[in-house]
């Protein structure tokens, strides 16, 4: 770059949002936009602005840095500015575009600053103000109108407006619409309602967004959407859905940190510096041997009693208030959430007593002290098989044993890992104004009163993730192709992080839960479930070969004695057929930066691209098969990621491993903030790059080569936004900058 760098990069993004300003108009009609679709009028750029802070060191000390917030504010009407906590976070401030007081959805930008407040890279997603909106102020159709008219998309039956007349309390820009039973649906919670612009080819069109959660009982199952209607008839603009499951398709004594004044102690799977064991069994991932074979660990590590306020959180905020008594604090609410009885068996709609919220009357129990100020409870692996569930249909003669030590461990556990993983985000920039969940904020920006919701040995596994201001919920529990009753409750640290990690990636990004960005959401899950529990010690798990370059499994133990009745195999551990699960766990092959381990690239996200021949994988109920599945496809995501973060720490001496772990942590949070909405496999490719080179050009080029070798080069090209079958891949494994990031 030449010239004067603050100059150029104003002229560059200047330019950018000029030029985005004039592209975004088209002619035609403006038809109804398909369900689930993304906003057309939008216009999206990925800049890289500035040179990394090692190199801009060496140049002239005066040279000046991009006065970036000057250009944005000459094109953009609302500032919302994001200060994040914490030495390893990465600096994101967003911008949100507005018209007549109201902002336009998905529209905006996000600045990427490195730790010297400098400008690295900007996303922009800009809608074309000039031309008028469709229908001049027309807000005709009012909050409960709207709020009716989802209901009847979301059910597929009419609904009266009588139905949502109820006004509640909002909070921010929300408002609050309690919802009467009607025509069958049982709401869970108030429905939430905001006004929106939304984007077409032919202007902005006036949109309610209205998020409802409730049961409904004529066709069973659960409504948890947030539907975009038109203001003026109604019409569905745009799904998303809130669940992000992995439901099945069929049938010692340590103070780890900041131990002054009141503290309680938990007693927990995890090792002296309080972070959790993989599973019951200790560390055991990677795969000890590095190659396919039936081990599977027989002695298990034990627990110990943790006493620690936090884990290390910059801000020193406590779990719990001096006087707790239970497993509910400021972050977490975690409890055993009981199902509906019905003609003396629970009802076999498993959400027709679905929470979120604890219910004493459902038979809803929190684990309580143990005394001496400990939630002190034993949990024996070896019982496992016998542990007690409410299974969909089954018969509720047993009473519920609440005083279990099983069932309290399994509730101290999830109140645990949830804590401990809200704090290491928190540090990682994943903090109250990026919409975190805390039932108190603080001041610090955001929404409060939405602690995350845990429930703990429950008999399916799923994340429901509103937006900020009402509580996520994660409920973890049985394998019920687990002939050993295998419980997630924190116990299966990769499969706990996986769903915790829903509710930070649908509160970071706007992605729709189809397609690649299904895909996308569902192996960052993958890879924050794995990589949180990689440690220092495995550089060398598997010997002769590069740094770093185990198997790593995700849900091993959670899938351990696996039995599909759909399909043809005897279960897994019978004689011929052994139990590989501590090899593949829950996915096709664990994940690996070896290629011979793991060879999947990026063309392998669809059915055009068959698998290698000869390779054997594990599939997980029937759905493995299908490469553009949103869980299997999200394999070659995790896959790319895996091999971006390994190329960093395998460059990074032992005694800088903790501080190269963390800072890939907040590159990867400041990189969900830089998403675009409904972001595609090259445009979260190069949010993830800008921030890892905001952080250092070294970094960058590791990362950068990490993914050319997983076939995301600089030449690689997405499939169609909105292609569910992911058709039109193109990998490349050029080791090059992408377009994106070439900079002036």
């Amino acid at each position: 770059m030449t010239g004067t760098p603050g100059a150029t990069a104003r002229m560059i993004l200047l330019a950018c949002l000029a030029g985005l300003a004039g592209a975004a108009g088209g002619t035609g009609t403006a038809p109804g936009i398909p369900a689930g679709d993304t906003p057309s009028g939008l216009q999206r750029s990925l800049v890289w602005l500035g040179e990394a802070p090692d190199e801009a060191h060496r140049r002239s000390a005066t040279s000046t840095r991009p006065a970036l917030p000057e250009v944005v504010l000459a094109a953009l009407q609302g500032l919302e500015p994001q200060a994040l906590s914490g030495t390893a976070a990465l600096p994101v401030r967003h911008w949100r575009q507005w018209h007549d007081g109201i902002p336009v959805f998905g529209a905006g930008a996000a600045t990427l600053h490195d730790t010297e407040g400098t400008v690295r890279a900007a996303t922009l997603v800009l809608a074309d103000l000039r031309q008028a909106p469709v229908a001049t102020g027309a807000f005709r159709l009012d909050a409960t109108g709207a709020v009716a008219a989802a209901l009847g998309a979301a059910t597929g039956r009419p609904a009266s407006a009588a139905a949502a007349q109820r006004k509640l309390d909002g909070q921010g820009p929300w408002q609050r619409i309690a919802i009467d039973p009607a025509a069958g649906f049982t709401a869970k919670l108030p429905a939430r309602l905001r006004a929106w612009w939304f984007a077409t080819d032919t202007g902005l069109v006036p949109a309610w967004q209205v998020e409802l959660v409730g049961h409904d009982g004529l066709r069973g199952g659960m409504v948890a959407q947030s539907l975009w209607l038109a203001a003026d008839d109604g019409r569905v603009l745009r799904r998303q859905g809130l669940l992000h499951d992995l439901r099945p398709q069929a049938r010692g004594q340590d103070c780890i940190a900041d131990c002054a004044g009141a503290v309680f102690g938990y007693r927990v799977m995890a090792d002296r510096r309080g972070v959790p064991w993989t599973d019951p069994y200790g560390r055991t991932s990677p795969h000890p041997e590095g190659r396919r074979t039936p081990w599977l660990p027989a002695t298990p590590a034990g627990s110990r009693l943790v006493y620690l306020r936090h884990a290390r959180q910059g801000e020193g905020d406590p779990w719990l208030p001096a006087n707790a008594s239970t497993t509910v604090g400021n972050n977490v609410d975690a409890f055993f959430h009981g199902l509906r009885v019905e003609g003396g068996r629970y009802h076999p709609d498993l959400f027709a007593s679905w929470g979120p919220a604890f219910d004493a009357a459902r038979g809803d129990f929190r684990a309580p002290l143990a005394g001496r100020g400990a939630f002190d409870y034993h949990y024996d692996v070896g019982a496992a098989p016998q542990d007690y569930f409410q299974i969909p249909g089954t018969s509720a003669d047993t009473p519920v044993p609440s005083g279990s030590p099983q069932l309290r461990a399994k509730i101290v556990q999830s109140f645990y890992a949830a804590n401990w993983l809200h704090d290491v985000f928190y540090d990682a920039g994943f903090d109250e104004p990026a919409g975190n969940m805390q039932h108190d904020n603080f001041g610090r920006g955001g929404l409060a009163g939405d602690r995350l919701l845990v429930h703990a040995g429950f008999p399916n596994t799923f994340a429901f993730v509103p937006e900020d201001g009402t509580s996520p919920a994660i409920s973890v529990g049985l394998n019920t192709f687990s002939l050993g009753n295998r419980d997630v409750s924190g116990f299966d640290l990769g499969v706990f992080a996986h769903e915790w990690a829903h509710t930070m990636f649908s509160r970071l990004t706007t992605m729709r839960y189809q397609g690649q960005q299904g895909a996308i959401n569902e192996g960052t899950a993958d890879f924050i479930g794995m990589f949180v529990g990689v440690q220092a010690s495995q550089r060398h798990a598997a010997p002769g070969t590069g740094d770093f370059h185990g198997a790593y499994p995700v849900g091993a133990y959670w899938n351990r004695d696996y039995e599909f009745p759909g399909d043809p195999y005897p279960p897994a551990g019978s004689p011929g057929y052994p139990d590989h699960a501590h090899w593949h766990g829950i996915r096709r092959l664990p994940y690996s930066a070896s290629m011979a381990i793991n060879p999947l690239t990026f063309r392998h996200i669809s059915a055009e691209h068959p698998l290698p021949a000869g390779l054997t994988i594990f599939d997980w109920k029937l759905r493995s098969l299908t490469q553009h599945e949103i869980h299997t496809a999200g394999e070659v995501w995790a896959s790319a990621l895996w091999q971006c973060a390994r190329n960093i720490l395998a460059a990074t001496p032992d005694r800088g491993f903790e501080a190269a772990h963390r800072r890939f942590l907040a590159s990867l949070v400041a990189a969900l903030k830089l998403f675009p909405v409904d972001a595609t496999w090259t445009e979260a490719r190069d949010a993830v790059l800008v921030a890892v080179r905001a952080g250092g050009e070294d970094d960058y080029r590791r990362c950068r080569a990490g993914f050319a070798q997983r076939g995301l080069g600089a030449g690689a090209v997405s499939p169609p936004r909105m292609a569910n079958d992911n058709r039109g891949v193109v990998e490349d494994f050029t080791d090059a900058d992408p377009p994106a990031l070439r900079g002036p």
